[in-house]
Order: structure tokens, then sequence, then C-alpha cells
């Protein structure tokens, strides 16, 4: 796949303008897959390119909040939750990222992929420059670049309290069984209008 090579300037604290590669989000997709998924094969199909369509009107502020629902198995937290927060720091190294999900333990695996991706040698030789992850803070489930921006997770029932973010994205909130009761679906409705709700930053996108 070619890349096309511009020089563009970076908004926020970098101050100076970078050559940059500038890759669409669903090409990006298909570029990552294999860094994240290195044994399973990527399989084009219209609605990774529908959802990649969508998720650049979110980055370029023509969505504010948008709801993905489709079945399992279908690569949706691969694209959402993964690819789409790694591929906007190469547009933006400064959008702070919160993420959350029914279980720490599926925040955590996310989390992973994202710094497994961002600390990858196809995307520091593509975007080292603009995309530098800072040394005093990159642990599992937190971890900042050099220009501030930073990916946090707070899974429903945890603490969230001090973060926040300029994207807030929420990926399977309940499991199966969990759905099917009451409480838990009243619990995380409380959780959106009571805890990530007060997350955002100004002209923060939910998702």
């Amino acid at each position: 796949l070619n890349y096309a090579s511009v020089t563009a300037p970076i908004s926020g604290r970098i101050g100076r303008a970078l050559s940059v590669e500038r890759v669409p989000l669903a090409v990006f997709i298909r570029e990552a897959w294999r860094v994240v998924e290195p044994g399973t094969a990527f399989v084009p199909n219209w609605h990774i390119d529908l959802i990649a369509e969508y998720l650049t009107a979110v980055h370029l502020g023509q969505i504010q909040y948008l709801d993905i629902n489709m079945p399992p198995r279908f690569s949706k937290s691969t694209i959402v939750s993964v690819c789409f927060p790694a591929w906007e720091w190469t547009e933006d190294p400064t959008r702070r990222f919160l993420f959350s999900g029914y279980s720490q333990k599926l925040c955590t695996r996310d989390s992973l992929k994202r710094r497994t991706i961002i600390d990858s040698q196809w995307y520091r030789n593509r975007w080292g420059l603009l995309v530098k992850l800072a040394p005093d803070q990159n642990l599992k489930t937190e971890f900042k670049n050099t220009a501030e921006g930073h990916m946090i997770t707070a899974p429903v029932g945890g603490s969230a309290t001090g973060s926040g973010g300029s994207r807030l994205l929420t990926d399977d909130l309940m499991n199966p069984e969990q759905a099917e009761s009451e409480i838990q679906r009243e619990k995380a409705i409380n959780f959106l209008r009571a805890t990530m709700s007060t997350r955002g930053d100004e002209e923060s996108a939910a998702h």
C-alpha cells in the first residue's frame, strides 16, 4: 500500500510542523491488524470500511456521539477501541482517551493491544517522531505520550475520579449474562449517566 508523506502542522503543545504519514483509518486498520492479530488473516468487509468512515467523521468533528451495535466476533473492539485511538494519535497526539468496559480484564486486554500497536516497529517507523510514549507513565491500563495525550481505562464499577478525556469510549458495558439482569442493566445506565457523562473534556465524543 502507498502512503502519502506530507508536512502537516500539528496543533496543541507540540508547536512545530512535522513530516508525518497521513493514512486513512481503513488503511491503518488493515496494516495494524497484523500487529495485534498476527495469527489471524485480515478479512476485508464492507462493515469495516463503514465503521472507519463513521469514526473518521468523529475525528473531524462531524459526529459527536456514535453508537455502534453489531453481533460479537465482527472485530468491533479491535477497530473502535484498539485501532482508532492509535490512529487518531497519528493525527493529533494530544488526544486524551478514557475507556470503559464491563470488566478490568476486558479493559486491560484492549489497553495492551493499543500499546502494542503504538510500540511496534511498524508504528514507530512511520510516526515515531510524532508519537512517543512517556517513560514515566507507561502501565498496562494507563499510559500517555510526550505530547500529554493519554489512554486510561475505567471499568464499570471502578473509579474514574480525576480521569477524563476528549474521547470517551465504552465497549461492552455488560456481558450477555449481565444483560439479562435488570439490576445490572440499571448499574450500566447509572455508570454512563453519573460517571462517564461527567468525564468528558470540552468537545468530547462518547461512543
